[in-house]
């Protein structure tokens, strides 16, 4: 765990900023209907996910929940949202965490008279636990492995898989397809028209680039082993990387010469350990027809634990 006195107050004012896109989809708050407040009191916007009592040195105090993709936050209910506590996920929640949330729980697990937490989240079939204790030493929620139940949950083990409806093609026939030891994959296909080409690939994560744009930038330049001076445009997608929760890029370059000029469009989104790639390659005198279709692809894109 972090020092708690020196990232409280990074983590406070993140938390105001991310809490209204990362808790999930915009609901009606089921603890306080519109007719009971209103104006700019946080609570209408129905970013909060959950709620309860926190019983901490004899002191009961109501919070509401947010839930996003590494940790979860409270906060009081009060018209500002201010933060009131917060644990640290020992897993990144791969799919969309609003929807696998299944609920909080502040039980006094251990006995000391003060509030634990346990959160369950079910995640593309993944039943998880985690439970944290409060340590009044340390002032902060501790997670607890032995009390908890993650199975073999996470990209730890080996890279989730980007997916995609239907492809809007015809007559898409396999080009490639690989698995690699270490959960990574390579997987191309191309319409029998030979039109457009279609790249999913995993691979592990480049911790040595601390330029997150720049670096996708270039792994996907290497799709089309075009060089950088072939760029059309970078730019991140607000869009995608809310729905993926994951930061998301969108490439454009030109690769080959003359007839055999192609347009690359790639799906670019690097996770904590792993950077994805979806792309499309498209004959240049196609590219303006096919691109709608293409950016619906990106549209329906999921991550999914392999089968």
């Amino acid at each position: 765990m972090k020092d708690r006195t020196k990232i409280l107050p990074l983590v406070l004012a993140l938390a105001m900023c991310l809490s209204l896109t990362a808790c999930g989809v915009f609901v009606d708050n089921p603890f306080f209907p519109d007719d009971d407040i209103g104006g700019d009191d946080w609570r209408v916007t129905g970013v909060s996910r959950d709620g309860g009592t926190i019983t901490r040195d004899g002191e009961d105090t109501f919070v509401l929940v947010c839930i996003h993709k590494t940790d979860a936050t409270f906060y009081y209910d009060e018209q500002d949202q201010t933060l009131f506590d917060y644990v640290e996920y020992p897993v990144t929640i791969m799919g969309d965490p609003w929807e696998a949330f299944q609920g909080t729980d502040f039980d006094d697990l251990n006995g000391d008279g003060n509030s634990d937490v346990t959160i369950q989240f079910n995640d593309g079939g993944y039943a998880l636990l985690m439970v944290w204790y409060w340590d009044a030493e340390s002032g902060q929620f501790m997670f607890q492995p032995e009390e908890s139940q993650l199975g073999d949950y996470g990209e730890e083990n080996g890279a989730w898989v980007l997916t995609a409806g239907e492809l809007p093609f015809a007559n898409v026939e396999a080009l490639q397809a690989q698995t690699n030891e270490d959960g990574t994959y390579y997987c191309a296909d191309m319409a029998e028209d030979g039109l457009i080409k279609v790249v999913n690939t995993a691979q592990p994560r480049d911790f040595s680039a601390e330029d997150t744009e720049a670096y996708l930038t270039d792994c996907a330049l290497a799709l089309g082993e075009a060089d950088a001076d072939r760029l059309v445009s970078v730019e991140k997608s607000d869009v995608y990387t809310l729905q993926m929760t994951f930061p998301v890029y969108l490439v454009t370059y030109t690769a080959g010469e003359n007839e055999d000029t192609r347009e690359w469009t790639v799906f670019a989104m690097e996770t904590d350990l792993y950077t994805y790639l979806y792309g499309f390659s498209v004959a240049i005198d196609s590219a303006d027809e096919l691109r709608p279709a293409c950016e619906d692809v990106f549209a329906s894109l999921n991550l999914s634990k392999p089968a």
